[in-house]
């Protein structure tokens, strides 16, 4: 059971015909759920047999092919024109997770159109059909972004119009391959052990042994006198209180010789 670098708890299993390692168990069943895994400006998505993916939305491009976690990035610089026309390039089935700067209830989708246009902040809007109404949550981040079959939303992404276009989400291929690549080293060796330390182990309990017998023999002694003591003393306070004193069975036996004498 290992706890990955996604923050899933996570059982792998031995397949001794293959000899590969497989999950069997995790804590999270759609590792999408995790927040920003995928970066900004990217979507996750989950099958059980693909495992998991990210896309870069349209108009953008992976930052780093070794780690998804960067996201992506325009594939053009922005224009600084603030009055050229924009564009906004539709994705369904997405949910994306908080950065709404603004929202609007109850809305048409010309009024969110007109409301991110109008904005400099605006990076594009998720349009979702909740409870009889369409709602509008401007987003001034595309990030914490998932894609499923079952999901209601659609995402517009808001582009120049020179450089939109409606081509489908890339996919990000990791390149694992390179100069990071580190080998492990499969075989462990047992330590050597240390013959101080063994001694000093072995020393520390015989000494520990020894302190324990020294108790137990002290106070056998200690136990034993104090029988002897209590016993003497019960023999002179019963003398004193009624003039006779006590005899064992072994003193009545030796001075009648075995009960024959009166």
């Amino acid at each position: 059971m290992t706890l990955d670098f996604d923050g899933n708890l996570r059982l792998y299993s031995l397949d001794e015909m293959t000899g590969n390692w497989t999950v069997t168990w995790q804590a999270m069943s759609d590792p999408c759920r995790v927040h920003g895994l995928c970066g900004p400006n990217s979507i996750c998505s989950y099958g059980s047999g693909a495992g998991r993916g990210c896309s870069c939305l349209p108009g953008y491009k992976i930052m780093n092919p070794k780690d998804w976690s960067y996201g992506c990035e325009l594939e053009y610089n922005t224009s600084s024109n603030d009055h050229e026309e924009v564009s906004f390039v539709p994705v369904s089935y997405v949910e994306l997770y908080g950065y709404e700067y603004d929202f609007f209830p109850n809305s048409t989708l010309e009024r969110c159109k007109v409301k991110c246009t109008q904005s400099s902040i605006c990076k594009g809007f998720l349009f979702k059909f909740e409870e009889g109404t369409y709602n509008c949550y401007a987003k001034s981040l595309l990030l914490n972004g998932k894609h499923s079959p079952n999901l209601l939303g659609t995402l517009f992404v808001k582009l120049n119009v020179s450089k939109a276009s409606n081509e489908p989400v890339k996919e990000i291929k990791l390149n694992c391959l390179g100069e990071d690549s580190i080998s492990l080293d499969r075989t462990y060796r047992r330590k050597q052990e240390s013959k101080f330390l063994k001694f000093l182990i072995w020393f520390t309990c015989g000494i520990g042994i020894f302190e324990l017998l020294t108790v137990f023999i002290v106070l056998w002694v200690i136990f034993g006198s104090t029988r002897k003591d209590s016993s003497a003393a019960m023999q002179g306070y019963l003398l004193a209180a009624t003039g006779f004193r006590k005899f064992t069975y072994g003193e009545l036996r030796k001075a009648t010789r075995s009960f024959r004498d009166e």
